[in-house]
């Protein structure tokens, strides 16, 4: 989804492919916490943006994509 200018963009493609299969679409976004010894340390964070979690006995496909 490099063209998605919006989080609605990245929802409406999911809606339109998820053709009835459970899937979920997370945001990731680069954040930092402080160590014990006060240094920054990067990490990922993540947020459900489309979906629900998949149940059990089910296909699961993962597309994973970035986007500036």
């Amino acid at each position: 989804m490099t063209e998605a200018e919006q989080v609605t963009d990245v929802i409406e493609w999911a809606a339109k492919n998820a053709d009835g299969h459970p899937f979920e679409v997370f945001l990731r976004w680069e954040d930092h916490h402080f160590t014990r010894d006060g240094r920054p340390e990067p990490y990922s964070r993540y947020a459900l943006i489309y979906g629900r979690p998949a149940e059990k006995a089910t296909t699961i496909e993962i597309v994973y994509s970035e986007w500036n």
